[in-house]
């Protein structure tokens, strides 16, 4: 079966391994630098340059890296048979572990008037102007994102752990980590370190299973569904947070 990604698992090539250090070496900083740049310097025109061209790269870079060095094809799969139903159940049971590791762990932490101080500097005060990003950050954004952190940075850490003879499992938390760096610069630069280190452990842990939902099934559509189902409590929440 076709993969999303069109390179054959487990290719171990020298110069498939090559590439593919290459392949992270160019991509898996980039969205912490974007991240940095867009929360640290928001009305500034360099770092407003700097998140919409990363932006951009990001998007634009793997499809490139296909079609002109790895001289692929691209092409979209369907997941094996119960894919969907996986992501289903997986996006179910990390929202209500969201859930409840929010009124356990992060409610206590977290002050609203700093999340509502937070939202109207950046624009989100207005209940019409929240819905909106919360409409693309759960339906678009999910998408984007395992487009590049499994359809493209898995992968390509799935090939060389093959050169190195280790398991798939090894792919599978080293892009969970990739992943979860820019969520660290991102959260870390709203947050303390508390709220940050909790956020991204589950972050981490999501990042485990949306790798394994892709390995197992070959497709991006059973991470995304799930991906897509998480994010929904992550915004109730926020707008519980803003608005009360």
């Amino acid at each position: 079966m076709k993969r999303f990604w069109h390179i054959e698992p487990g290719d171990s090539s020298a110069l498939a391994v090559r590439r593919a250090i290459i392949a992270l070496a160019i991509l898996v900083p980039l969205p912490a630098i974007v991240a940095f740049a867009g929360l640290e310097y928001p009305k500034g025109i360099i770092g407003k340059s700097i998140y919409a061209g990363g932006k951009v790269f990001i998007v634009i870079f793997p499809v490139f890296w296909l079609l002109v060095v790895e001289r692929g094809k691209l092409s979209l799969s369907r997941p094996r048979k119960g894919g969907m139903a996986a992501g289903a159940l997986t996006g179910v049971v990390m929202a209500a572990l969201i859930v409840v590791g929010f009124l356990i762990l992060l409610d206590p932490l977290i002050d609203p008037q700093e999340v509502q101080e937070l939202a109207e500097e950046r624009g989100l005060a207005a209940r019409w102007l929240f819905l909106l990003m919360a409409l693309f950050w759960i339906i678009v954004n999910p998408a984007i994102e395992e487009y590049v952190w499994r359809w493209f940075v898995f992968t390509h850490c799935r090939t060389v752990s093959a050169r190195l003879g280790l398991s798939a499992w090894y792919a599978v938390a080293a892009s969970a980590l990739f992943f979860t760096l820019h969520h660290i610069v991102a959260i870390g630069a709203l947050f303390d370190w508390h709220i940050t280190a909790i956020a991204c452990t589950g972050v981490f842990v999501a990042g485990v299973t949306w790798s394994w939902l892709y390995n197992r099934y070959e497709s991006i559509w059973p991470p995304y569904l799930s991906h897509l189902i998480a994010d929904v409590p992550i915004f109730i929440i926020g707008q519980y947070l803003i608005f009360g």
